[in-house]
């Protein structure tokens, strides 16, 4: 692994073109999960697979969509984010797809993990922050996996703290391996947390 974040990025376009193939997909969640992973990573299947979610379900916990209007990667050491500022963090260390139509829309606007909180609000600007404008450990984030999945940064992590150092995660919501990594964050991003981006980046001038 390199420091130099040039150096990464021609790395990352060489070696990495799954990751930069992800998007979002456009399933809803089960009415439950689908099944669990143990401490060694290991996934297991429930013994009855869940069944769709259903139109009352998605009225009781306020189920909402939203349009995929960037998908950003972070190149992130170790993990972590350097201490500098908002500006160099999108410059050298962030490449940004932005996504002029409207081909991922109606995404599901919440985890696919932890949906039943009711906390994640991905197409809501004044819950959902900007990746680069908020610590890279805020768990409101949306992480995109290989696998399409959205599952928020809080899952995540709590489950990089379950499985300990890997070099690449499992999704926590459909089992699938080699969904994640520590060392790159994929973050998919609304349309109204960008917009409300760029309305602040015009006001700073």
């Amino acid at each position: 692994m390199v420091d130099y974040p040039q150096e990464f990025w021609d790395e990352f376009d060489k070696d990495w073109p799954s990751l930069k193939k992800s998007v979002p997909h456009n399933r809803s969640p089960l009415s439950g999960p689908i099944g669990s992973l143990d401490r060694n990573g290991k996934w297991s299947f429930s013994r009855s697979i869940p069944k769709k979610m259903s139109p009352a379900q998605w009225a009781e916990f306020n189920c909402q969509v939203y349009t995929c209007r960037s998908i950003i990667w972070e190149y992130a050491p170790d993990g972590r984010r350097l201490s500098i500022s908002e500006e160099e963090l999108r410059s050298n260390f962030m490449k940004i797809h932005f996504i002029g139509d409207n081909s991922l829309d109606h995404r599901f606007a919440s985890c696919l993990c932890c949906w039943k909180t009711r906390l994640r609000k991905f197409n809501d600007a004044e819950v959902t922050p900007y990746p680069s404008s908020c610590a890279i450990d805020d768990p409101r984030l949306p992480r995109l996996g290989r696998c399409g999945c959205t599952v928020c940064n809080s899952c995540i992590l709590a489950m990089e703290h379950k499985l300990g150092e890997l070099a690449e995660y499992p999704c926590p919501n459909c089992g699938n391996r080699r969904c994640f990594t520590k060392f790159v964050k994929v973050w998919s991003v609304s349309h109204e947390v960008v917009k409300k981006h760029l309305s602040n980046l015009q006001q700073q001038g």
